[in-house]
């Protein structure tokens, strides 16, 4: 009644670890690894508040009126601390990424270690092995890019 494998949903072959797909393609039961797909753009490429970057960053919000909601946003309970800083050439221009490297090689770490796959779903999905992998510090094997 199933074979494992990998499943065809459209015009599109999903990659989800081990699957069950019952013969008709109805019906898809993970009984393998998580798999994790991740957007880079507000999710590893962070778009910082300039005036708090420039005054320290995250856990440095003091200043800031008890009000203000960026303090909550910045405080280190809730926010990385963002540790890289780079800025990338790709055909279509030069693009400064801000990243927290705990949180990049804590998500690889999940990759090398086999607890899930990774995969980049991402508009950035044409330079993902080149050029993100390289800079977050990632291998490119252990990640895919769904296209």
């Amino acid at each position: 009644m199933y074979r494992t494998g990998t499943v065809l949903k459209g015009s599109h072959w999903y990659r989800a670890g081990t699957c069950e797909v019952d013969t008709a393609g109805r019906r898809v039961i993970m009984v393998g690894r998580p798999v994790i797909f991740t957007d880079f753009d507000g999710v590893l490429n962070a778009f910082p508040d300039d005036k708090i970057q420039r005054r320290g960053g995250v856990g440095h919000t003091g200043w800031l009126k008890p009000d203000d909601p960026r303090a909550i946003l910045y405080s280190e309970e809730r926010a990385f601390q963002l540790t890289g800083n780079r800025v990338v050439n790709v055909p279509v221009g030069h693009f400064r990424i801000h990243w927290s490297r705990e949180l990049a090689n804590a998500i690889h770490a999940l990759a090398v270690d086999g607890v899930a796959e990774v995969n980049w779903l991402t508009t950035w999905q044409p330079y993902c092995d080149r050029i993100l992998d390289p800079v977050l510090g990632w291998d490119y094997t252990l990640e895919h890019t769904t296209q």
